[in-house]
């Protein structure tokens, strides 16, 4: 179901960026399949849209608005943090266990990360389909996330 603060499929971002379809939503953003027009390409574009701080009717514009004005310093420093989130992981390139990330910008007062588009099973999904996962897989993932947030320094409030 569509909502409402969800860009509108068409919705051109920087130029190059059309957004497609609504992949996934978290407390802190919302992800998008979006193509990418110049490099032509299928992209992900996770945008910074901490539902509790913001709103939007994208019938009336784009624009993200603070539903209070207490919220603006809380909301600012999230979406630096976001940013530094995207500069963080651009240095996993390379890393299989990591998108890669080809953009972000700051657009429609709030942040966006562009990453590569991986076709793929979300975990929710999975266990929905197997029921449950042996202990040694789940012992891998946890160890490979831990390694990769312990190496960089990195621990992305968007999402975990």
């Amino acid at each position: 179901m569509k909502k409402i603060y969800y860009l509108p499929e068409g919705t051109l971002l920087q130029g190059k960026y059309y957004i497609q379809d609504v992949i996934g939503e978290g407390g802190f953003g919302i992800t998008y399949k979006a193509f990418d027009g110049v490099l032509k390409r299928q992209v992900a574009i996770k945008e910074y849209y901490p539902s509790v701080l913001v709103s939007r009717n994208c019938s009336y514009h784009l624009n993200v608005e603070m539903t209070s004005q207490e919220n603006t310093v809380m909301y600012h420093e999230g979406k630096s943090k976001f940013i530094n989130e995207a500069e963080k992981m651009a240095l996993f390139q390379g890393n299989p266990q990591i998108v890669y990330v080809i953009d972000y910008f700051e657009a429609n007062n709030t942040a966006y990360i562009v990453m590569e588009y991986l076709e793929g099973e979300t975990l929710l999904n999975l266990l929905r389909r197997v029921g449950r996962l042996r202990l040694a897989v789940l012992l891998i993932a946890t160890l490979t996330v831990s390694c990769i947030v312990s190496l960089s320094g990195l621990i992305s409030f968007v999402g975990l």
